[in-house]
Parts: structure tokens; sequence; C-alpha cells
């Protein structure tokens, strides 16, 4: 019996003598009684890791037992400051709360929660009011009457061109002056290529102004929302709109505009405000990672600083013994 477990000390000893080729190393063999053996190995690796190896052999039973105290997963956001900034960086707080800086972790966590849960209250209400302000502008405004007005107010300063509301209305279709279409409807009676044409020889001012800044866009484009509710030129296609100001002037002014243009203008500020607001969320949250990332750096650096001004070393173990 003992000459087997001397062959099975020998046989340990195998991947030992391998290990030895990494770094500098010691190994003990002792023999404690009739039935025990004692063997040791310490190892010092380029790594800078230290592992004890201890084997206990007993006739009587066999155990095997294990302990590792290397720090597995985490270890590297304790010792690099590279790692603990990438942590952080993907998670603000991470590397922080490795490291034991609880309150700092929280902070930075926190703030990711609530920045991640204000942007998607934003967003939210932003598209949702958008959405709303969209249907408001399908039932409110007409491209019929935006043609209409600008037909008429052409010949009130060049009777010469005789234009018609026809001359803008796609070939079959009929317009009724008194049961204007709205929304996606009244765009599929005006050929919109003709009224962009339109567009550029009515002026400002009547026969001396300049024309107007803007074509209509096309319908649906977030252009075409933006625009009939911003610029007083696309003031007349709005239901409620006074057709009696017979004059477009460069200082036109919300007086001239109807309620509903008004009200249009106040819609689509308001859901632009939250969509502004929950992109500033996300430019705080990418703030708050690179923050984070550098705190946990800083405060990997200034560990490792103090452990070594105090000799400190941390000397990462590995054991185990079985008996048997």
């Amino acid at each position: 019996m003992k000459f087997i477990k001397i062959t099975l000390l020998c046989l340990l000893m195998l991947p030992i003598s391998a290990m030895e080729i990494c770094g500098q190393n010691t190994s003990a063999i002792s023999v404690a009684g009739e039935n025990k053996f004692q063997f040791s190995y310490s190892q010092s690796f380029p790594s800078a890791r230290h592992y004890e190896i201890s084997k206990n052999l007993n006739s009587q039973n066999t155990k095997v037992f294990v302990n590792a105290a290397d720090g597995g997963f985490l270890q590297p956001f304790r010792e690099s400051p590279g790692v603990a900034f990438l942590g952080s960086a993907i998670v603000p707080g991470f590397s922080q709360a490795v490291n034991k800086k609880w309150w700092r972790s929280a902070v930075y966590f926190g703030a990711e929660a609530g920045l991640i849960f204000a942007n998607l209250r934003f967003t939210h209400l932003g598209d949702k009011n958008e959405s709303k302000y969209e249907r408001y502008v399908n039932q409110n405004w007409s491209v019929e009457k935006y043609t209409a007005y600008l037909v008429d107010y052409r010949n009130n300063f060049f009777p010469n061109d005789n234009k018609m509301l026809e001359d803008y209305v796609v070939g079959g279709a009929t317009v009724d002056p008194g049961n204007w279409r709205y929304g996606p409807d009244s765009w599929e009676t005006i050929d919109i290529n003709s009224l962009r044409d339109l567009e550029q020889l009515v002026l400002y001012g009547g026969t001396n102004g300049v024309p107007f800044s803007h074509s209509i866009p096309d319908y649906g484009s977030q252009q075409y929302y933006e625009l009939v509710s911003k610029y007083f030129q696309f003031g007349p296609g709005w239901s409620d709109f006074n057709t009696d100001v017979d004059m477009m002037n460069n200082n036109w002014n919300e007086s001239m505009m109807s309620a509903q243009w008004m009200k249009g203008r106040d819609d689509a500020e308001e859901f632009n405000d939250q969509l502004r607001a929950a992109s500033y969320m996300v430019t705080a949250m990418i703030i708050n990672h690179f923050v984070s990332a550098f705190d946990a750096l800083f405060t990997v650096q200034i560990q490792q600083h103090r452990m070594g001004n105090s000799g400190l070393q941390t000397t990462p173990m590995m054991s185990f013994e079985m008996s048997f």
C-alpha cells in the first residue's frame, strides 16, 4: 500500500514539473506517519499569481476539496484600470460595485435607470402627441383651399394671367369651393407639380415682393406636417382661414392667422419639445457612462497606488486537498 501511495505522489508531481516551465516554484513531499503523506507546492507565474496546492493522502477514505480565492470573473475589474473603465462604460456603476464603492455605484446606476425611464416617457408622449397633431392637420388643412386662395391672389394682382382653379386640378377630378376636401382626399384632386409652379409666381406684397420661401412638401412627409403650421404662407389652407385677407406681406403676423393655425403651431411645439427632451436624456446617458467609466479607472489606479505605497500585494490562491 505504501508503494502505491508513493507512486501516486510521483504521478501528482508530473503536471507540477510541467508548470515549472512557466515560473519559479517550490515543492515538497513529507511522510507523516504510516498512512499519511503531505504534499505542498508553490508557484510564482509571470502573471504574478501564486498557487499553493496541498494534497493529503490517507488510507481510510477519499476526499477532494478545492478552494479558489483568485477572484474569478470579477478580479480583473479590481486589478486592471482598463477593464474597470470598460465595465462601467457598459453598465454605469458596475466597476464601482465590484470595488465596493456602493454609494457611487448607486448614484451612477440610479442616474442610468432614471434617464432611461425619462427617455421612454418623453418618447412615448412625443410620439403620441405627434400622431394626434397629424390627425388634426388631416382633418383641418386642405390643399384644395390653399390652391384656390393662391389662384385668386395671383389674379388679383395679375389679372391678365386669368388663372383658373381648374388649371391645377387633376384631369377628370372636380373641386367644389363650397365643400373643400381635407387630408389625403384633397391631394387626389390637385396637380402638386403645377401647384408648386404657382407658388413661385405668387409674391409677397402683390406685385413687388419676393416669392414664397417654401413649396408645399409631399403629403404625409415630416416636412409637410411641420410647415403647414409654421409658415404664414400655408395659413390659407386651414378651414377657418379668413379668405378676406387679400394682401400677403413679408411682415405677416399671427393676428392674420386663424385659430386652427395657432393651435397646430402650439401642438407641434409641444410634441417637438417632448421628443427633444427624449434626445437630451440620451445625451445625459452617454455622459453618465463616460463619467462612471473614468471614475472606475481612477478608483482602481488609486487603490493600486495605495497598495504599492503600503507594501501590500494581493496573492490569489488556489488550494485543494485529497485524502484516501
